[in-house]
């Protein structure tokens, strides 16, 4: 059985817009990928080049998911590509680990 990051894999591969939006909320896959806690497909992604610059709708970016969510579970203990990701969107680590 695939596993999300591969699923996501085959779609670059494929051609699939790293940056694509979705709909009306402007969000990009690397928006969905941090606010649904996949640092995989995130750290993945941005080694593919997304841009993590991109604001949604309401004007967050990727970053900002992450500290809004910090409570939600995103701000958990971080180890390998979760401290790699929050540090390549410029975050202080120490920000969105949770005590």
């Amino acid at each position: 059985m695939l596993q999300r990051i591969d699923n996501v894999r085959l779609l670059v591969e494929a051609g699939a817009d790293i940056d694509a939006r979705e709909g009306g909320s402007m969000i990009t896959p690397l928006h969905r990928a941090v606010y649904v806690d996949s640092y995989d497909i995130a750290h993945y992604l941005l080694e593919q080049g997304a841009d993590s610059t991109l604001e949604n709708k309401m004007g967050h970016l990727p970053a900002d998911t992450i500290k809004t969510f910090k409570n939600r579970g995103v701000g958990r203990e971080m180890h390998g590509w979760h401290l790699k990701v929050v540090e390549r969107l410029g975050l202080d680590p120490d920000e969105v680990t949770l005590p």
